[in-house]
């Protein structure tokens, strides 16, 4: 009899928790969250405020499922749960690493190769073709993502000639060699920024 007077109750908590999930997933979907033209920094403070909201939906989620279990009464998996915080998180990741990589990019670009810490720059530039890979998987029609990969790939294609031309063991013939090919002069001598 306390199992019948409860199983409302928890069928409406359970109704209003999948609506309250859904009013969320369809909040980061909104125009300036999808748009690559948006302000990184506005849409980082939305998203954190979202994953607070999550984090709370989460926590009613398991409070329901232990009443369920206390009442003996199958347990009903929140599925939406899943999917909607994969997304946000993937939303987070995705505005968070842009910023990160156009504040890496402006330190970068007026660098001179000569002066590039070679093995940060390599393993920084990793860390971003990682996270551009997981997230043309994980939000391939979001339409920063194939901006923010194109823009990595740019940077991880030069990588290697960086790499060849901080080596300390070149000598004038291989510098006359590369300014041939790349048509800059005086290479051995200046050191040109990375832009």
């Amino acid at each position: 009899s306390k199992i019948k007077k409860w199983t409302p109750s928890l069928s409406n908590l359970l109704q209003n928790l999948r609506k309250d999930i859904l009013d969320l997933q369809v909040s980061t979907a909104r125009e300036d969250v999808m748009s690559e033209k948006s302000n990184p920094d506005v849409i980082i403070k939305f998203l954190k405020e979202k994953q607070k909201e999550l984090k709370e939906m989460t926590e009613r989620t398991e409070q329901v499922q232990r009443y369920q279990r206390v009442f003996q009464m199958k347990v009903s998996p929140i599925d939406e749960l899943t999917d909607v915080t994969t997304n946000l998180n993937l939303k987070f990741l995705l505005w968070s690493s842009y910023k990160e990589w156009k504040e890496k990019t402006e330190e970068w670009l007026p660098t001179p190769f000569k002066s590039m810490n070679v093995d940060q720059f390599g393993e920084d530039l990793q860390k971003f073709v990682r996270i551009t890979a997981q997230l043309s998987s994980g939000l391939p029609d979001h339409p920063l993502t194939p901006i923010f990969k194109h823009d990595v790939m740019q940077f991880n294609g030069i990588l290697p000639v960086i790499v060849a031309m901080s080596n300390k063991c070149l000598n004038s013939s291989h510098w006359t060699k590369i300014e041939g090919i790349t048509g800059l002069t005086q290479l051995e001598e200046t050191n040109y920024p990375l832009n």
